[in-house]
């Protein structure tokens, strides 16, 4: 695996790929059968990878050989009062054709790299529970289920819900 990873180059999303990205994510989601859910646009990602305030950020894996990205891993800042900055990995993708070379490794290195020169005190990301092969890597990488055995669970709004919420 380590061998075929220096074909690879991990960068910056550029403002001019995210078409090519939002590709990507459309795989992605078809990969985890949600397609359906993804209601974002290629105009909205585009403003909050590249807009005034920025809401995420994004890397890709280069191949070195023809420049084809073969995976990407979006995140953004969050805070913690017990533990203070923190990175949330939203998601970390690697094209079926790319995986088992290195990628996502790289990837995940690149932003665990990019937590520590921000003095972040973690690195979170949320994986579905049917997707064993990413809890292996994760765990392999160091990572732990935070929520295994603490009696929380991560909730969630949704924009027309909190819209909902604030007429009443």
């Amino acid at each position: 695996m380590a061998g075929n990873s220096d074909r690879y180059v991990i960068r910056e999303l550029k403002e001019d790929e995210v078409r090519k990205f939002f590709d990507m994510l459309l795989e992605f989601a078809d990969y985890i059968n949600a397609r359906e859910t993804v209601s974002n646009t290629q105009d909205a990602l585009h403003r909050d990878l590249f807009g005034d305030t920025k809401r995420c950020y994004c890397l890709v894996a280069e191949r070195i050989e023809d420049g084809v990205l073969a995976g990407y891993s979006l995140y953004f800042p969050g805070y913690s009062l017990f533990k203070g900055a923190i990175l949330h990995i939203n998601h970390l993708f690697v094209r079926e054709q790319y995986r088992g070379n290195g990628v996502g490794t790289l990837l995940y290195k690149a932003v665990a790299k990019k937590a520590i020169d921000q003095d972040c005190q973690a690195l979170d990301l949320l994986v579905h529970q049917s997707n064993k092969k990413a809890m292996e890597f994760y765990e392999r990488m160091g990572a732990f289920n935070q929520m295994e055995g603490v009696g929380r669970h991560r909730m969630r709004l949704t924009r027309k819900r909190m819209k909902d919420l604030v007429k009443t």
